[in-house]
């Protein structure tokens, strides 16, 4: 993996940065990208490298449920009461903010820089659960989607060529 890719940023479509921090998994062929805000993690990538032209995503998440990290003038307030607020005020939702198109952007700077020519992935009927909209929202981004039958164990197939 190229040194410029261990440690790299991208930002929401508001501007606010996240860390995105590579990961081997302990594993020689499986990787990760975990996306982090200020230190916690609010998404990953798994991914692997088929051949020498695909990288093939395994698993693409952004947490609809994260620990938001504490702001310094809110953990004095909650000191001084000496108790931690409510889970609705530490849980924040971290889709719909554009982190999941700044994560293909990233992934096809990675995908040229590695040589390989193609993203593709799956979409399972798990991820269309919370997300029923998935396959098009690849299919805005640029992929191919190809829709699967009844028998097939993937709703959609999609590709990206970098």
């Amino acid at each position: 993996m190229l040194e410029r890719f261990k440690k790299s940023t991208i930002h929401d479509k508001h501007g606010r940065p996240y860390s995105v921090i590579a990961s081997d998994l302990d594993s020689k062929d499986f990787k990760r990208f975990n996306i982090e805000h200020r230190g916690h993690r609010v998404g990953y990538v798994n991914y692997h490298i088929e051949g020498d032209d695909v990288l093939y995503v395994d698993d693409f998440h952004i947490y609809d449920k994260a620990m938001r990290p504490p702001w310094f003038f809110i953990d004095l307030f909650i000191w001084n009461l000496g108790s931690f607020p409510p889970e609705r005020f530490r849980v924040s939702n971290y889709q719909k903010r554009g982190l999941g198109t700044a994560m293909i952007k990233f992934l096809a700077s990675y995908a040229k820089s590695e040589s390989v020519k193609r993203i593709e992935g799956e979409v399972k009927p798990h991820d269309l659960k919370d997300n029923p909209d998935l396959p098009d929202w690849y299919r805005r981004r640029g992929f191919n989607v190809l829709m699967g039958g009844e028998k097939t164990p993937w709703v959609a197939r999609i590709s990206l060529t970098v």
